[in-house]
């Protein structure tokens, strides 16, 4: 009976450390999505558009790179399970990261930040995403 109780206890612990997780993962998120709607504004795009799905990263592809590059990630994400069904889904995965990672770099030179930022967007995005937002850097690309 009391390994019951001791198993009960586990599973009670482990519902809350998801929950927390959870919590702390929205938070997350809403912060990201405050920050790239002031990222936007800076940009010269209405800010709403920051929280629409495909175009918000289709936007940001524009004023931080080239439009293109972003279909380029899009065929990518869409061929993943190709590349599963061949087992070369890190392949696919590679690549996105490395997008990502010029994306990043593209979108720190657009404010005037270096490669330091990059990384930063890199590994900790919603934190660098919100210094970009609402710090004082300005957006030094072409104004749409």
């Amino acid at each position: 009976m009391a390994d019951r109780g001791i198993a009960a206890d586990k599973l009670a612990v482990a519902i809350c450390i998801v929950i927390i997780l959870y919590v702390i993962s929205l938070i997350l998120e809403l912060l990201k999505a405050v920050s790239y709607w002031k990222i936007f504004k800076k940009a010269g795009e209405k800010g709403w558009k920051s929280l629409i799905p495909f175009l918000n990263r289709y936007l940001a592809y524009r004023f931080a790179w080239r439009k293109e590059i972003y279909w380029l990630e899009l065929i990518l994400f869409l061929s993943s399970p190709f590349f599963a069904f061949f087992h070369a889904l890190w392949l696919c995965v590679l690549l996105q990261a490395v997008l990502r990672l010029l994306f990043f770099y593209r979108l720190a030179k657009a404010f005037g930040k270096g490669i330091g930022y990059t990384i930063g967007l890199f590994l900790l995005q919603p934190l660098f995403a919100a210094m970009l937002g609402f710090g004082g850097a300005e957006y030094r690309g072409e104004k749409r």
